[in-house]
């Protein structure tokens, strides 16, 4: 029981780490770069990023790692290469949107990104229903996120 709440802390860690990692060098205020950026209707202020992400950390590490408590099959060890595909396309699209200031080439990695997030929903579905079911919520935020970073680069 040990083991299991300890190795969910370092996925919470690890899932923390990245997603924070990047506000730090990231300035969304008032008149920064994102601030002064022409963007929808519906967008939503900078600040609000860091809020969701973390939200969206805990749905992450718990979907990581209900699938790694998972029983060895083919299926599982198909979840969870597509959970750290994710992970890492998630790092380098906020890299280069926020940190390179590129919603062009944010917009190629993040299309990649929707697909490794839906992979994961369709392979965690078949190991752990209540994996895919939270990672879902993280699927329909990104939809949305790439919406707004199409918006952006399309008005920019």
């Amino acid at each position: 029981m040990i083991y299991r709440v300890f190795l969910f802390i370092a996925f919470l860690m690890i899932c923390l780490v990245v997603t924070g990692f990047v506000p730090l060098f990231t300035d969304t205020g008032s008149g920064s770069w994102y601030d002064q950026l022409q963007k929808p209707f519906l967008s939503f202020p900078g600040s609000l990023f860091g809020s969701v992400s973390m939200l969206f950390s805990l749905l992450i590490a718990f979907s990581g790692w209900s699938i790694w408590h998972s029983q060895d099959t083919k299926e599982r060890r198909v979840a969870l290469l597509f959970w750290i595909v994710q992970f890492i396309l998630y790092g380098i699209w906020n890299g280069l949107f926020f940190v390179l200031r590129q919603p062009g080439m944010a917009l190629l990695e993040i299309l990649l990104l929707w697909f490794a997030i839906g992979g994961f929903v369709i392979a965690a579905w078949k190991v752990r229903r209540l994996a895919a079911f939270s990672f879902f919520f993280y699927w329909v935020w990104m939809t949305f996120v790439t919406l707004l970073n199409l918006n952006i680069w399309w008005q920019n």
